[in-house]
């Protein structure tokens, strides 16, 4: 297979991007010499190779990482590594002058090097990236590839934040289901049914979301239902009648009963003194 190594430094963007990748190469082999790096701002994956382990020595400590992992690779930081057998490898390579700015977003923190799971998606990323650096001179190609590449960077901290913070199972599951409420609060949510999918008892589960959420389910969704009838009120004429018909509320005396406990007034009273409400 052959190598890609793309100079992108001088490939005028379309847009104005926040961190412009400098260089991006797919390696699928390299030649057996040590290989020492003190001034690069890269993020290296290596996703395969025929060892089972890659040795890294990074200011002098001595890495030892199994296959698929990520390596970040600092300015002012030594690095040296060697091998004799082929690796499949991706890296995007940054000006160092992104650094504090990268530290900054929490895209560059310890440890520098960790594994990662080759999922699907991130599969099917790389692989569009490669697509891409085929057409790399091309009008908004080098826009796509930089956020392609940032994508790919925080897909691999998502993981590695999971496994260092992953404290309780059930975490995930019940963002899942705070999830489905943003996305069905103006249905007639069966949540009993809903808890059943995840197999959760009722008190179990009431027990888990009060360590994520401050607010009850029930609260939860009615305050997505007022922020939304919020924002019908501010940026429609759509009647207040209506607004409770889709939010799927008792009546229009409910609905005004809760911007009553909410706002101090009525929905009608909000949409007329909207702009008093900011200036207050």
């Amino acid at each position: 297979m052959k190598n890609y190594i793309i100079d992108l430094c001088d490939v005028q963007r379309q847009f104005s991007a926040v961190f412009p990748l400098k260089r991006i190469g797919y390696l699928y082999s390299l030649e057996n010499r040590v290989h020492t790096f003190t001034d690069k701002l890269e993020f290296c994956i290596r996703c395969s190779s025929s060892a089972k382990i890659a040795i890294d020595i990074i200011d002098g400590k001595e890495h030892r990482t199994p296959f698929p992992h990520i390596i970040v690779k600092r300015p002012g930081v030594n690095h040296s590594y060697s091998f004799n057998q082929p690796r499949d490898a991706v890296y995007f390579q940054y000006s160092p002058e992104h650094e504090s700015q990268m530290v900054a977003a929490k895209l560059i923190t310890d440890p520098s090097i960790w594994e990662f799971t080759i999922t699907p998606e991130i599969s099917v990323k790389l692989q569009n990236i490669k697509t891409l650096l085929e057409s790399s001179q091309k009008k908004y190609v080098a826009d796509h590839l930089d956020l392609a590449a940032l994508n790919i960077i925080e897909l691999l901290i998502e993981q590695k934040n999971s496994i260092i913070n992953k404290t309780d199972p059930h975490e995930e599951d019940i963002r899942k289901i705070a999830s489905y409420f943003n996305l069905n609060f103006k249905e007639d949510i069966n949540l009993e049914k809903l808890l059943s999918e995840f197999g959760f008892a009722k008190r179990s589960f009431f027990r888990y979301w009060k360590k994520y959420y401050k607010s009850t389910p029930a609260e939860y969704i009615k305050d997505l239902k007022i922020k939304y009838a919020c924002s019908l009120l501010l940026e429609t004429t759509i009647p207040v009648w209506q607004i409770t018909e889709e939010l799927n509320f008792k009546n229009v005396y409910y609905l005004c009963k809760i911007f009553k406990d909410k706002f101090g007034i009525t929905p009608q009273e909000f949409r007329k003194n909207l702009g008093k409400l900011h200036e207050n």
